[in-house]
């Protein structure tokens, strides 16, 4: 199991790593081609588009890897892709509904391609899941790479046509376009549709977990809607332009540790079934936690000592500052980086409402943070604030994490 989990890890990180340094290596070039101010538009875009994707199929879509039979998978792939698109066409309805409002600030206009982003990616997230389940991390990687390099030639091509921050945002609709046609997803829905017959499997699947839609579904909306909720505020609370400076620290931050997390959350909740069942899942927990620290230890220190000045080599003096932000930024995702492929093995053990209550802490901790570097008008010292607050959030949730596992193994010796 071992080996098979450190090769699924990675060919996975292999072909995203690839994926993202394909953004990662145009971003010098970009940067100098768009300006913050529609960086700072990007940020609000991706922002809302993140912290709705991952609400978008009511969180039904993690339960695909877990049934023994695929019939009931298909069914579930099958309901993941009716809500989202559901929630693609109300989101076209609450932004036609608010549009004479928000369409008189300069950034409105972009919002309209919004809802579908929002169809691709959500379709993209169900059909992930389900190469998860057939263990086609090799596919799953490919449509990264598709999705890294669709989104660069979107944004080139947007600037050559002077697009400006609309360049920006079509390179985001093209690129989860392009994964999620990767996926062959004509074929797919076929047999998703053929695989699925009556409304009593959904009625059943719906009840088994309904723990995803009531609690894991807010917990996902809450951890987003927290993490986002600097690209969302910044600005508006101070400019677009600092916006856009945030975005680039967070985005070039975030890469890596997204990267890495993502993928090793992905392939551990294809494998914790076995880990539950051999009664390995707290030891398993404690090594992910010590590895992973282990791992992030010197990037942080590095990153917090030299980032400023490497941003201004690599992007350009007008984004000196975005590398004293991620110099900060780096103490917050040193927590997530911990926290984020731990969280998944609530799915298994049934404690979505534990994760619930983190983001509710967390989401909390980063407002305050916020708020208190508003109202001094700082934004240094409100970058410096929102990491902190990020960092502590995330360690009280790998103890509560830790301590769930504990009590659920207890529990499950004294059941047998």
């Amino acid at each position: 199991m071992k080996n098979k989990l450190l090769a699924a890890v990675a060919t996975l990180m292999s072909a995203t790593l690839i994926g993202q340094l394909v953004q990662v290596a145009f971003m010098p070039l970009l940067t100098r081609i768009y300006t913050t101010h529609d960086f700072g538009m990007l940020a609000l875009f991706s922002s809302a588009l993140s912290v709705l994707m991952v609400v978008s199929s009511a969180r039904f879509e993690l339960a695909i890897p877990l049934p023994f039979h695929d019939r009931s998978a298909i069914a579930l792939a099958r309901l993941s892709i009716v809500i989202n698109f559901m929630a693609s066409l109300l989101c076209l309805l609450v932004i036609g509904a608010v549009s004479h409002w928000v369409i008189k600030e300069d950034y409105g206009v972009y919002f309209w391609l919004l809802p579908l982003a929002l169809l691709f990616a959500g379709s993209y997230k169900v059909f992930s899941y389900w190469a998860i389940r057939k263990n086609d991390y090799r596919r799953l990687g490919l449509t990264k790479l598709m999705q890294g390099g669709g989104t660069v030639v979107g944004q080139l091509f947007g600037s050559m046509l002077g697009a400006g921050a609309l360049g920006l945002i079509i390179g985001v609709v093209l690129g989860y376009l392009s994964a999620f046609l990767s996926f062959r997803p004509a074929w797919l829905s076929r047999k998703i549709v053929k695989g699925f017959k009556g409304t009593g499997v959904s009625r059943r699947l719906i009840k088994k977990h309904r723990k995803l839609p009531i609690y894991d579904a807010p917990a996902a909306f809450l951890d987003s809607f927290s993490s986002q909720l600097p690209n969302l505020l910044l600005s508006i609370l101070f400019s677009p332009a600092i916006g856009g400076i945030y975005m680039l620290a967070d985005r070039v931050i975030s890469t890596p540790v997204s990267l890495f997390s993502q993928s090793i959350a992905q392939v551990l909740l294809g494998n914790v079934r076995d880990a539950v069942s051999n009664g390995r899942l707290s030891r398993v927990a404690k090594q992910l936690v010590i590895g992973l620290a282990s791992l992030a230890f010197f990037p942080t220190i590095l990153c917090f000592t030299f980032a400023e000045e490497c941003f201004g080599i690599l992007f350009g003096t007008e984004w000196a500052d975005s590398g004293n932000y991620a110099s900060w930024l780096v103490l917050g995702y040193l927590g997530q980086f911990i926290y984020s492929p731990l969280s998944v093995i609530l799915l298994s053990t049934g404690g979505q409402s534990i994760n619930l209550g983190i983001q509710i802490i967390s989401l909390l901790l980063r407002c305050a943070a916020l708020s208190i570097g508003f109202f001094f008008s700082d934004i240094y010292l409100t970058v410096k604030l929102l990491s902190l607050a990020t960092f502590l959030g995330y360690l009280f949730g790998v103890s509560a994490v830790l301590k769930h596992i504990k009590f659920f193994e207890m529990g499950a010796g004294r059941s047998t």
